[in-house]
């Protein structure tokens, strides 16, 4: 299946090679830090409808990430290797945007990538 919003996955990948031209962690971080991914016609979900998905990863906090892995263990979704958890992405990703996490799946596949790996790249940047 072909991207169907390719230029929020470039767009990312635009911005870290940028940072990464500035040479500096601090860039990179801030390059993945507030992520905004496209939908290509708006999704419904509960009433609410969602023309686009907004992480912000930066304004997370400790405690913000205690409380996931909390619940994430309640569930019984391993917490060890959140970089290769898609699981534990979707949550992340769903805790940095303040969308349910059980909506992000239902969305179409490139979306979904797209979404999870933007937490998966602030997991790499961070950890």
């Amino acid at each position: 299946m072909a991207i169907q919003n390719p230029e929020n996955y470039l767009d990312i990948i635009k911005r870290e090679e940028e940072a990464r031209k500035k040479d500096g962690q601090k860039e990179l971080k801030e390059a993945v830090g507030i992520v905004t991914v496209k939908l290509e016609e708006p999704f419904e979900w509960c009433g609410v409808k969602y023309d686009e998905i907004n992480m912000d990863f930066q304004h997370m906090t400790g405690e913000n990430i205690e409380a996931l892995e909390e619940e994430l263990t309640a569930l019984g979704i391993d917490t060890s290797q959140p970089i290769s958890n898609k699981k534990y992405q979707r949550y992340l990703a769903a805790r940095a945007s303040g969308v349910p996490a059980d909506m992000l799946p239902k969305l179409p596949i490139d979306i979904y990538y797209q979404i999870t790996t933007a937490a998966q790249r602030f997991l790499v940047v961070t950890v």
